[in-house]
């Protein structure tokens, strides 16, 4: 999130968001044909970035692309719908696969993946940029990348062996040291003093 949320700001953020869609949109479709789980990991992981890139970018257009005015209302709309899909989701998602199969789930995805990409071609007409000029913290993405994988990794794996509680722990100080480099570089890809 961090990272794309960044390009988006610094190269438009329509265009992070239609490459996210299309990205998410084709793995959907290839996770829906994989013809084994190695497959299906693979293209889930990549349809992951693509949600990344959606994630990082449509409050950004919602906001850019709304009235002052009328900005809690398109974000009050937009925090609905999310949580009516978060809630409704595992409860429809099972009904799904209950009456076709695991498949179909991922080809659903290809569908809204299309119509969504469809309606973002016809109606965003402008770009919209929050940085002009500045660069974009490659360290810093690297950093907060392997910091956070490693976390997660070592925390959902903490009780196995002693290398996962080192990767647990390795992560947390990434996670410092990513701090102390973007308090003290020019174009950080996160700002920590809005902290």
């Amino acid at each position: 999130l961090l990272p794309f949320g960044r390009l988006a700001d610094l190269y438009g953020r329509k265009k992070v968001f239609l490459v996210g869609v299309s990205g998410y949109t084709l793995f959907s479709l290839l996770s829906a044909q994989a013809p084994s789980i190695t497959v299906l990991i693979l293209a889930y992981a990549i349809q992951g970035v693509g949600g990344a890139m959606i994630l990082s970018t449509s409050v950004a257009i919602l906001t850019s692309a709304s009235e002052a005015r009328e900005r809690g209302k398109v974000l009050g709309i937009n925090a609905t719908a999310v949580y009516t899909g978060l809630s409704a989701g595992p409860f429809l998602g099972g009904i799904i696969t209950h009456n076709l199969d695991w498949r179909s789930i991922f080809s659903l995805n290809c569908l809204v993946g299309l119509v969504t990409l469809g309606i973002a071609l016809t109606k965003l007409k402008e770009e919209w940029l929050g940085t002009s000029g500045e660069k974009f913290d490659l360290a810093g993405s690297l950093l907060s990348a392997s910091s956070l994988t490693a976390i997660i990794y070592g925390a959902s794996t903490f009780s196995l062996d002693n290398v996962n509680k080192l990767l647990f722990f390795l992560g947390l100080i990434g996670i410092a040291a990513f701090i102390l480099k973007e308090k003290s570089t020019k174009f950080p890809l996160l700002n920590i003093g809005l902290f």
